[in-house]
């Protein structure tokens, strides 16, 4: 789109212990010039010129973890809260979103005062955010909801939350010599699932195993057009003949009942030599997206490079 962009990030974050509670305050100031050259933002409208923007996002969030000791000496609760408030205004089609694009509703941003993963797009939301975690040595649990204060919270509703309060999240991990973990999100609204993940570590005298289970629906957010089904899985060897390892993992699709990834390596590396071999298959087949069959043959020396 021929845009150039500065960007300056200021960032100030200051934690009080006070009350048992851990009490933490943060900002996010953003100052950014952005240059864009004939710039389509509607039919036979295209925009040039220059754009300032100063964008300033507020948070601040508590947490107060405690235990029942009566109940089971290791088992703590942590309920926690978080604000954030910022100018509101909504983002402009005037500029290319260029780093804003691959965004998702979930625990991992939960709590990130700009939610978005770039910042051509900016985080308009005023709102409040509540969980609960519960946790010992080996378990782990979370629940968490948000609520959106105004109607034009971008990231909100481009994330599939129809209404104010959102989507419930969750998750549960178990963790001891395997690991297992399922996470969800649930329409209280409209009372479905949206999305739930199963996965499974398992670690073997072999290698390590992961089998992960996706079921995902398109109202998750706005790009994803259609219903998803897939299972992951993957096979990581432990070392062999002293120097040789094999890996394999693969993509697939309940819903069309195919293989959409396959791929195979095989790697030996000692003191001064090394060879990978990889063989890559991909079945995607959707506007200019072709199968294809990918093989890659690499050869290390040590003190000379790869080839």
């Amino acid at each position: 789109k021929k845009q150039q962009k500065l960007s300056h990030k200021y960032n100030v974050k200051k934690e009080i212990i006070k009350f048992n509670s851990k009490i933490s305050l943060d900002a996010e100031i953003y100052n950014q010039i952005f240059n864009t050259d004939n710039k389509l933002i509607s039919s036979d409208n295209y925009k040039t010129g220059s754009y300032y923007r100063l964008f300033p996002i507020l948070g601040i969030s508590t947490e107060s973890p405690f235990k029942l000791n009566k109940y089971k000496s290791n088992l703590t609760f942590k309920p926690s809260l978080h604000i954030v408030v910022t100018p509101g205004i909504s983002n402009s089609n005037k500029l290319s979103n260029e780093d804003s694009t691959n965004n998702d509703f979930s625990l991992n941003n939960i709590y990130v005062l700009n939610r978005y993963s770039g910042n051509d797009k900016m985080d308009n939301s005023k709102r409040i955010t509540f969980g609960l975690s519960a946790y010992t040595t080996n378990l782990n649990t979370n629940l968490y909801q948000s609520y959106e204060f105004t109607n034009n919270s971008n990231f909100h509703k481009e994330q599939g939350n129809d209404d104010n309060l959102s989507d419930l999240l969750g998750s549960i991990e178990y963790s001891k010599n395997n690991k297992i973990s399922y996470n969800f999100r649930y329409d209280l609204n409209e009372s479905y699932l949206k999305k739930q993940n199963i996965s499974l570590d398992t670690y073997t005298k072999y290698g390590d195993v992961n089998l992960s289970y996706l079921d995902e629906n398109s109202k998750t957010n706005n790009i994803i057009t259609k219903d998803t089904e897939t299972i992951n899985y993957s096979f990581l060897s432990k070392k062999f003949s002293k120097f040789s390892k094999i890996n394999f993992g693969g993509l697939y699709d309940l819903k069309e009942e195919i293989n959409k990834e396959y791929s195979i390596s095989y790697s030996y590396f000692d003191e001064c030599f090394g060879i990978n071999i990889d063989f890559n298959r991909k079945s995607y087949e959707e506007d200019n997206l072709k199968p294809q069959d990918i093989l890659t043959l690499m050869f290390s020396f040590k003190n000379i490079g790869s080839y």
